[in-house]
């Protein structure tokens, strides 16, 4: 409400005596309590809160709670109702959310710092592939061995990273209404982890050992559901909907009591309990004898049943919905990482490491000496060999998540057992993260760095041996040379590699050849070819190699340069700063030759030279960078940036289309049909209105300082779509901004006004108050849309305290 009817509502209201309130009946309480929230609670009435409207409600604090029961309450009932709510735990749960959101974020980051270390694995994996071949044999296979087990470790590590992301989030994003059931990949645990695909087959090839079946077969086992185990992280849909999002709703004429609700009823038995206690013996003790027969201290059910619906309103239900999901999810991991550790054990008793095979099979003694078929090894060897590798697959995937997922384990039941200690704080860029030594996750994961420092120069060098003009940057090789010196080559190779075959094709090789490789003259490279061309030097490789049409090569020679890789036109004209010569631009027109390269060119302020990617394109790929006050988040992403501004002392600036609301392209949020009638006359219009995101319209409903700023031109049905949604004083709020304005004017207005209201609230900090004046993960002001454009708008990134949020829906 206004500030004038607030004021109007308060000269008229009046609050009530304790003995009225405990004698009162279900029809005077309501309509008390309906003109006290009226008179003093922003927003809507918490007695109306439901499943449709729940997400108008501002919640995710204790001190919601508190202004709610003050304002309907008697201060000593509103004391003792609060303090039972305190000694159940209420406080507590608020406190684990938080944690639980920030251990979230860390995870997050975890899995943003392994994946490009897990790739750039399976590159040199791949890459020396033919190591562990008879043609060459096994000579350097020491080198793909240990390139390959640290693979598999990393990716074992990243995934239980990844398994930590999802449920960690699925279980912070509840729904906020207790009768709406659990999200499916929280009904589904422990098999909606992904790496328990790799327990089960495991479990399935130590029992094919003890009936004596083959497992040396290229074919993977499966289990129950079919996955093969990959830990591919790719959600799987049903009717275009992710398995993230997918909330059971009851039919009609069904009847569900889930988890959540089952816990709340609980919840308010106990806090009712603990009320009518307090109440007795404070009451009592006050009261003379005769007052104390006169003196009602059981409090009604409608008393129980408003305190109820606060707690839903108000964020308290989806607290201990959260708080009781993350103690089952705990148990999950505990469990999974012992089933883990005890597959292990049996691994290692009951099965022979490659290692070990080719130690003892074939006689590899890291000497380098060629191994032949039929005279080192025989038949047996060979099948003992595939089996080992089938179990050394298995064995390295689960060494890699075991100790990832007890580390998660770990930090869950730590904040289960101390959840107002602020275990984890994050914010949106993972640079400055803060967790417990105890929390090794992060340093298992960069541990596997090293290995691709070791080799993947080695790798450039080999390349250049193979295809003359390969390596770039500090690696190019002096054309006028010609050839790179063994002694050099040896610096580099480590180990007792052997050089003289590789020295022999650099001093032999057609200097005029170039990049990309040809099939013809460079069959090694086999595994480097493919159907996806490479719209920079137009040679064809296989997917591993290309990534959104641009092959690694020509990838790394864009960001060593500061350039987008991605953009049109970067390949456009002659350039020689990586090492390379590249005139023209290839043009994908055919089928099957892989992603086209996108026909607009990315500004040269979209790229971050503190990450190397580029901002306009990549900016789903990583967190975003603070250095450069851009990151991205979904709604409920930012949603919690407003939770974490103090006192809610944040200005939020929406852009519309394709961010609030499902519009595209300036099309009206209203949609008019009419209704069929035999006389034109009688026909009736019915109003329809678009869809819209509900978290960012929760809150547009329950943050007084929201903004509309958008350039579609309906602004009068933009404010009826907000009212209707019930977002108040919506007629100043929308702001237009007409075609090559900047949407920096109306930011810049809006903050301005609402700094001199601060004043004169007496609200503004002092300069030497610490209180989060110095927190860098607390805007003082967002500005939230789905164009990069309207981001990276010059006279929008001049705007000091703005933070700038990509707006998307997939944002892992």
């Amino acid at each position: 409400a206004s500030a004038s009817a607030r004021t109007a509502s308060l000269m008229v209201f009046a609050m009530p005596t304790p003995e009225w309130v405990l004698r009162s009946d279900p029809v005077a309480w309501e309509t008390h309590a309906r003109a006290a929230f009226t008179a003093q609670i922003d927003g809507e009435c918490p007695s109306d809160v439901s499943r449709k409207n729940i997400m108008n409600y501002a919640q995710g604090s204790f001190s919601m709670v508190i202004d709610d029961l003050n304002a309907v309450l008697p201060k000593p009932l509103a004391d003792i109702a609060l303090n039972a709510l305190q000694e159940e735990g209420l406080c507590e749960a608020f406190d684990l959310r938080k944690n639980l959101v920030s251990l979230k974020k860390v995870l997050l980051h975890c899995w943003h710092a392994a994946h490009p270390v897990e790739h750039e694995l399976h590159r040199l994996a791949t890459f020396w592939r033919n190591d562990m071949h008879f043609d060459n044999g096994f000579a350097q296979c020491d080198r793909y061995r240990e390139i390959c087990v640290t693979h598999m470790r990393c990716k074992g590590a990243a995934h239980a990273a990844y398994d930590g992301r999802v449920l960690t989030k699925q279980i912070c994003c509840v729904p906020r209404h207790p009768d709406a059931r659990r999200p499916a990949r929280l009904r589904e645990l422990p098999n909606s982890l992904t790496t328990r695909s790799w327990l089960l087959q495991a479990e399935t090839a130590l029992r094919g050992i003890t009936s004596g079946n083959d497992i040396s077969g290229d074919d993977v086992p499966r289990d129950a559901s079919g996955d093969t185990g990959t830990g591919d992280t790719s959600v799987k849909r049903t009717n275009g909907t992710s398995r993230d999002n997918c909330v059971d709703e009851a039919t009609p004429g069904e009847t569900l009591e889930t988890p959540a609700r089952g816990a709340l009823n609980v919840f308010l038995e106990n806090v009712a309990a603990r009320i009518e206690k307090t109440t007795r013996k404070r009451f009592r003790d006050e009261a003379t004898s005769r007052e104390k027969e006169e003196t009602e201290t059981e409090w009604p059910c409608h008393l129980i049943r408003t305190i109820e619906r606060v707690l839903i309103a108000r964020g308290g239900s989806k607290a201990l919905a959260i708080r009781d999901e993350t103690k089952l999810y705990a148990q999950v991991l505990i469990d999974t990482a012992n089933q883990f550790d005890a597959v292990l054990a049996t691994l290692g008793q009951k099965t022979l490491s490659v290692e070990a095979v080719l130690r003892d099979d074939f006689g590899v003694d890291g000497s380098g000496r060629f191994r032949t078929r039929g005279i080192d090894f025989f038949e047996p060897a060979v099948l003992r060999l595939k089996e080992g590798t089938v179990f050394d697959r298995l064995r390295g995937l689960l060494q890699g998540c075991a100790p990832g997922t007890r580390d998660i384990a770990s930090a869950v039941q730590n904040i289960v057992n101390f959840p107002s200690k602020k275990q984890f704080v994050s914010g949106d860029d993972g640079g400055a993260d803060f967790f417990p030594a105890e929390f090794t996750l992060g340093r298992s994961i960069s541990v596997h760095r090293s290995v691709v420092e070791k080799w993947r120069p080695v790798m450039w060098v080999e390349l250049e041996v193979l295809v003359p003009g390969a390596r770039i940057g500090d690696e190019v090789i002096n054309a006028e040379v010609g050839r790179l010196e063994e002694s050099k080559l040896e610096d580099v190779v480590s180990g007792d590699t052997k050089v003289a075959s590789m020295s022999q094709q650099l001093a032999t090789r057609d200097s005029g050849h170039a990049w990309p490789p040809d099939s013809g003259s460079t069959p090694l490279l086999a595994y480097l070819r493919g159907k996806q061309k490479c719209t920079g030097c137009g040679g064809d490789f296989g997917s591993l190699w290309v990534q959104y049409g641009t092959c690694f090569r020509c990838d790394l020679i864009g960001r060593r340069s500061g350039r987008c890789p991605r953009s049109a036109g970067f390949f456009s004209e002659k350039d020689t700063s990586g090492g390379g010569s590249f005139e023209g631009s290839v043009t994908c027109d055919t089928k099957g030759t892989g992603p086209r390269r996108s026909k607009k060119t990315c500004p040269a302020n979209a790229w971050c030279p503190h990450h190397s990617r580029c901002l306009a394109c990549e900016l789903l790929s990583f967190p975003g960078c603070s250095a450069c006050g851009i990151t991205s988040g979904d709604g409920e992403d930012i949603g919690n940036l407003v939770e974490t501004a103090s006192d809610g002392n944040v200005c939020v600036f929406l852009d519309f289309d394709r961010t609030v609301c499902a519009t595209k392209v300036g099309a009206s949020p209203i949609v008019e049909a009419k209704t069929k009638s035999d006389d034109e006359s009688d026909a009736t219009k019915t109003v329809t209105f678009a869809e819209h995101d509900k978290h960012l319209m929760s809150i547009a409903t329950s943050h007084a300082n929201t903004h509309v700023v958008t350039r579609n031109r309906h602004v009068a049905d933009i404010v009826l779509f907000l009212e209707h949604l019930g977002v108040r004083d919506a007629q100043k709020k929308v702001h237009h901004v007409g075609k090559g304005a900047s949407k920096a004017g109306v930011i810049l207005g809006v903050l301005g006004e609402f700094s001199v209201s601060q004043k004169r609230n007496g609200k503004k900090k002092d300069d030497n108050d610490d209180d989060g004046a110095n927190d860098t993960n607390t805007p003082s002001a967002l500005f939230v849309d789905d164009s990069i454009a309207e981001l990276l708008d010059e006279q929008v990134a001049a705007i000091p305290g703005l933070t700038r949020v990509l707006f998307s829906r997939v944002v892992a």
